[in-house]
């Protein structure tokens, strides 16, 4: 991706004055220097415009910097493959980035990884087939006391293991619930126990919910600081039953094309995928967007009410004859 040209797109800022100011942020210039005293090369930009480049310019390289980082990971372990290094090359947000790259990464000791060392991956891909060929059949191959599969209670609870977690690594499904979360999350606050008396500045918080979309940034702050104080649970979840629905959309097939015990195993194995990995990894993912975008709104009211104080008049109805330094001329 071109830096300078995808700067400019996205600030529209023509892309002569965008090349100008991060030739002169390279060179080690401050955003005010620049501003001040290198009118003539960047078009006049003013101190907003110039740090605005000077962030997206960070990102950018810091994107850059993350895509090669994971090339070089996929790489050493052998894991590249011409389709996948296209997939990684084209992601245009981390999000997207990170959500093909999820799939890959080095992980610990996880539910699924022990079930497929006890031989159970091929009954997970049987049942994510979802045939109609009966279950208890497939499922007595893999019966192995030797391997810690004593019965088939427990060949189908690996088996249901293995395919949440790759339902969950799904960049698909990734985007598609992340996508509900920021239409349609809830963020809920209650009290924790025994700290009704500690945490009273907190008390319009100790049972509250409302749409993330309509919460304004003080009280998310608010509660995001309770949460940080251990004087309230936060959460913030979509509904489960329309996040079930969605993730159901790309992974269970119709049930008249699936054996019901197939599709009985699938419909828990999508269940525990959303409550034990999705949705932690997406409420995390959602509560950093939220603090970030809070943050950033209530920076943007203090620096409001800042300028306001400093272009007041300084002595009131006074007059104030001042001399500028910075004329060159």
């Amino acid at each position: 991706m071109d830096m300078i040209g995808t700067i400019s797109r996205d600030t529209g800022i023509k892309e002569r004055q965008v090349r100008a100011a991060v030739s002169l942020l390279e060179d080690g210039a401050t955003v005010w220097f620049i501003a001040r005293y290198r009118k003539g090369k960047t078009g006049a930009l003013d101190e907003v415009a110039i740090a605005d480049i000077r962030d997206r310019m960070a990102a950018f390289k810091a994107f850059a910097d993350r895509k090669a980082a994971i090339l070089k990971s996929l790489t050493d372990r052998e894991l590249l493959t011409p389709a996948l290094e296209r997939a990684v090359d084209g992601a245009a947000t981390l999000n997207a980035l990170e959500d093909i790259y999820e799939g890959y990464r080095p992980r610990r000791q996880t539910r699924a990884t022990q079930a497929k060392e006890r031989g159970l991956e091929s009954l997970a891909r049987f049942i994510r087939a979802q045939k109609r060929d009966p279950l208890n059949r497939e499922t007595a191959k893999y019966i192995d006391p030797e391997k810690e599969v004593p019965d088939a209670d427990a060949a189908l609870s690996g088996a249901r293991d293995i395919i949440a977690e790759a339902v969950s690594q799904d960049p698909d499904v990734r985007r598609a619930v992340r996508d509900l979360f920021r239409s349609r999350a809830r963020i809920s606050a209650k009290v924790k126990k025994g700290c009704e008396d500690q945490g009273a500045k907190f008390r319009d918080y100790f049972d509250w919910s409302e749409p993330v979309s309509k919460a304004p940034s003080h009280r998310i702050l608010a509660m995001f600081r309770g949460q940080r104080e251990k004087m309230l649970n936060v959460h913030v979840l979509p509904d489960e039953e329309a996040a079930l629905k969605l993730m159901g959309r790309f992974a269970l097939r119709h049930p008249s094309k699936t054996d019901p015990g197939v599709r009985e195993q699938m419909v828990m194995a999508v269940k525990d995928s959303y409550k034990r990995l999705l949705s932690k990894s997406m409420e995390k993912e959602m509560m950093a967007e939220l603090k970030d975008r809070a943050d950033r709104l209530a920076i943007d009211v203090f620096a409001k009410n800042l300028e306001e104080l400093l272009l007041s008049p300084p002595l009131g109805e006074k007059r104030v004859m001042a001399v500028d330094p910075g004329f060159r001329t």
